[in-house]
């Protein structure tokens, strides 16, 4: 009778480590890779956001959230009245070749510059919106 509790108990305190160490692990894992914190990052240009980088990284966020990267219905627009989906600032339209935030070159640059430092980057998305022209 003893020896049978003792073996259940010894069993008990290894299922409970076990189940520590698995819930542990899946916290580990869900705060370390899933969770971003990401950063609404508005009427900034792509050249100061691209060298503001380096601080943002070191201050912990992992994701920018930047407007429309289009060509909108004016130089002034901040990219919600869409002239051009397929223009990030490299054809002369609209008053000019770059959007409000620069030209495609620094888009990509921006991109390019986050990706290095772990960021991932997110544009708001403006499917139903639509510029004069």
């Amino acid at each position: 009778m003893n020896c049978e509790i003792k073996k259940k108990h010894k069993l008990k305190l290894i299922r409970v480590r076990s189940i520590n160490w698995f819930i542990s692990l899946l916290l580990l894992i869900h705060y370390s890779s899933s969770a971003e914190v990401i950063l609404q990052y508005f009427g900034t240009s792509w050249n100061e956001i691209n060298r503001r980088i380096p601080e943002l990284a070191e201050a912990g966020w992992t994701a920018l959230w930047l407007p429309p990267p289009f060509k909108a219905g004016s130089t002034f627009s901040v990219g919600f009245d869409t002239y051009d989906r397929f223009d990030f600032g490299s054809k002369d339209q609209m008053g000019g070749v770059a959007t409000r935030y620069g030209t495609e070159d620094d888009l990509i640059r921006l991109i390019e510059t986050a990706h290095r430092f772990g960021i991932r980057v997110y544009f708001d998305n403006v499917m139903a919106h639509n510029g004069g022209s």
